[in-house]
């Protein structure tokens, strides 16, 4: 993985400024609290496109897993043949979703903080949304329809500035 000249790191507070390609999964991980450097466009979307894929592929093995058990579970005759072993898989496919939903949840903050701070957007910017957005879930419920538009809403609002163009790196 190319990691960002002496020059540009010092500048930017991220070693693998500009990583791309599977350069920015090391990036991700390597970058793992730090919530003060920059990212560029290019780090961002690589990382985001790379979770992308590899939510797919553990969706596609939850549901083959799922419809596994559920047939399993559709032959027994009554619930007294049911047994845990049949549980078991379903139960380490979530496991491993949670390991992995915690093991990118930090990184992932500080990406897009990173990202923000990048394009020319105050970090806090990013709180101030996600804040909005927890409270209109809890003030209208998740499932109504302001609640809905304004995830909507912050949603878009954040998508415009991860692909905002990055700003000048500092001298």
């Amino acid at each position: 993985m190319a990691k960002a000249t002496e020059s540009v790191a010092a500048a930017t507070g991220n070693k693998y400024y500009g990583a791309k390609g599977f350069g920015a999964i090391g990036a991700f991980f390597g970058n793992y609290v730090n919530f003060t450097g920059r990212s560029t466009r290019r780090e961002y979307w690589w990382w985001t496109l790379w979770y992308a894929i590899i939510s797919l592929i553990a969706m596609i093995g939850f549901i083959i897993v799922t419809v596994g058990s559920v047939v399993n579970w559709s032959k027994l005759d009554d619930l007294s043949q049911f047994t845990g072993k049949s549980v078991i898989p379903l139960l380490i496919v979530v496991g491993v979703f949670l390991l992995f939903a915690l093991a990118v949840l930090l990184p992932g903050l500080s990406l897009t903080i990173r990202r923000f701070r990048d394009a020319g957007v105050p970090w806090w910017v990013y709180v101030i949304l996600l804040v909005i957005e927890a409270f209109a879930s809890i003030v209208f419920g998740d499932e109504s329809n302001t609640a809905l538009f304004i995830s909507a809403a912050v949603g878009i609002t954040c998508f415009v500035i991860e692909a905002l163009p990055s700003k000048d790196i500092p001298e």
